[in-house]
């Protein structure tokens, strides 16, 4: 085909496919017609030669910003619930998908990801434990990986094989558990290359290269999965300290919302240590982990609802702060995947989507963090003031503003700001170094540190002419040395639109901080934004139920909440 119309994840050109109608004949007549849809692309390796960590589609390098999804552990994805969230990746900014342990309940879930231009890591369905090497198993696998690549690999959305998960990780155990790992990867390898030799195939997750397991701590090499701090330190500044090529997998806890925790729980049963939230966790223990990150950021909740809630805010502000700091270091990191999207059943976990279809809080902030546009606050360092830091991540060149106002935290009134203007020619990140708010009282006014917060509004046009914007709020004390004021929020107007779908407007007296919109009973509703930060005045929200909803219901259900 000359110059044909080529696939691309959506963030950065048009998922183009084309259809093929067949014929099969035999003895002269058609016995059989089928359509095969396919899509043209080019995507070279993820690690090569020379050292670039990262994918290639078509020329472009990308910045791979994903999740792991997970199948209900039932097998009740049904097509549709399929197909709704992995829109929901696409909604989200995300370019990527893992499927880690899944070959697909149906085939529709890998034409919705080619239809979105949505990227696929395959694992294979090995993960954390020993598989035997009888030649009976290995001729199994062999047989089942070939079967699978030969039967997904005309998906242009597939970007990578991937051998395991954490198999080497178990295998450090002895030299014979290793042995057996190393022989199960080279029995998929084979199969792999037999099958589909247009595709990488990547020995295990994590791993530094072709059978180099051991380094998942190297930063200069592979993929990463990183859950130190998950699984039981207080302070995230470890990751934020922490510089890696990939990283394919990690995430922070938090509980179910307090609607789907009575789905499984009677409110005798609402306390962290009764049997029946201890039969809901993910992992052993991870109740002490949230208290002892929330303690670490935030001041205790006095109830068990406050105390559901606040492990969402922070799940969403530990996994939006990792996250952007990795992207701040761009072009040294190439991706950034945490696990995980979904629940397969109604549990404390790390997930951003409950089983029910809520978007937690984590979800609509990674949304945010995800967005092309971003900005953050460099960690602190040894020595060096804080800087701010925004992030183009589309090769398109963008003219780009940002302007950080430094605010007084009990009115929002505006002590200090500072503003500039630059471009982007392609990709990357431009460091600002402007005064220093966490450290220098000067540049906040005189405010002391715990009395004042910093909000960052950045937009950018691209060479189309199309607008980007993104704002947030940065801290320069932990949220539990700051006294926060009674913001007031209310519910200022209502006004319901043709199409059943509101616009919600919120008044606020005070500057609010992770202002959340909640409509219980309606797990599929969605806002056009939430867990925002709300300065005084007015703000309208756009929602859309998941189902009918009338205007006098949503007055009676709808909660505001806010840290």
């Amino acid at each position: 085909m000359k110059n044909p119309r080529l696939w691309w994840c959506h963030n950065i050109g048009n998922p183009e496919m084309y259809s093929m109608d067949l014929s099969f004949v035999v003895d002269g007549k058609v016995s059989d017609n089928t359509t095969v849809d396919f899509g043209i692309r080019q995507l070279d390796s993820w690690f090569n030669d020379e050292g670039y960590r990262g994918f290639i589609l078509n020329g472009k390098k990308v910045l791979i910003k994903g999740a792991g999804w997970t199948d209900d552990i039932f097998l009740r994805n049904s097509d549709e619930r399929n197909a709704l969230e992995v829109a929901y990746v696409k909604d989200m900014n995300m370019n990527t998908i893992r499927f880690e342990n899944i070959w697909g309940t149906s085939q529709n879930i890998y034409d919705e990801c080619d239809r979105l231009g949505l990227l696929i890591w395959q694992d294979m369905m090995f993960a954390c434990g020993m598989y035997p090497d009888w030649r009976e198993f290995q001729d199994n696998v062999r047989a089942e990986v070939r079967h699978q690549v030969r039967r997904l690999r005309s998906h242009p959305s597939i970007a990578l094989w991937c051998g395991d998960n954490e198999l080497f990780w178990c295998s450090y155990v002895t030299r014979s558990a290793y042995a057996l790992c190393d022989r199960l990867n080279c029995v998929e390898k084979d199969a792999v290359t037999e099958s589909d030799s247009t595709r990488v195939f990547w020995p295990s997750s994590p791993c530094s290269g072709d059978r180099v397991y051991e380094d998942n701590a190297n930063p200069d090499m592979g993929d990463t999965h990183l859950w130190g701090v998950a699984h039981g330190d207080r302070s995230i500044d470890g990751y934020l300290a922490y510089r890696a090529r990939f990283v394919s997998e990690f995430g922070f806890g938090s509980l179910p919302s307090l609607e789907s925790v009575a789905t499984f729980a009677e409110p005798g049963d609402f306390n962290l240590s009764s049997p029946v939230m201890n039969a809901h966790v993910k992992k052993p223990g991870a109740y002490a982990n949230f208290l002892a990150m929330i303690s670490n950021y935030f001041r205790m909740p006095e109830t068990f609802a406050q105390t559901v809630w606040i492990s969402q805010v922070k799940q969403a502000f530990a996994l939006q702060a990792v996250t952007e700091n990795w992207h701040a270091q761009m072009p040294y990191t190439r991706g950034v995947m945490y696990w995980q999207l979904n629940q397969w059943w109604p549990v404390s976990d790390w997930s951003s989507i409950e089983h029910s279809g809520f978007w937690k809080p984590a979800h609509y902030a990674m949304r945010r963090t995800f967005s092309p546009l971003s900005a953050s606050l460099s960690p602190a360092g040894k020595g060096t003031g804080r800087a701010f830091r925004v992030v183009w991540d589309l090769p398109a060149k963008l003219t780009a503003s940002v302007r950080v106002s430094v605010r007084a935290l009990e009115d929002g009134r505006e002590v200090a700001a500072f503003q500039t203007t630059f471009t982007f020619p392609r990709a990357g990140v431009k460091t600002l170094r402007l005064p220093d708010f966490t450290s220098d009282a000067k540049a906040r006014g005189g405010l002391a540190a715990n009395a004042c917060f910093a909000l960052v509004e950045v937009n950018g046009v691209d060479a189309a002419g199309r607008a980007y914007a993104y704002s947030d709020a940065v801290f320069a004390a932990a949220f539990r040395d700051c006294d926060f004021p009674d913001p007031g929020l209310s519910v200022a107007d209502i006004r319901a639109q043709k199409d059943g779908s509101f616009d919600i407007t919120v008044s606020a007296k005070a500057p609010a901080f992770f202002a959340w919109l909640d409509v219980p009973g309606d797990p599929l509703g969605r806002y056009d934004d939430n867990l925002v930060t709300l300065l005084p005045g007015r703000r309208v929200f756009h929602y859309r139920p998941g189902a009918k909803l009338t205007l006098a219901d949503l007055r009676k259900r709808l909660t505001l909440s806010h840290l």
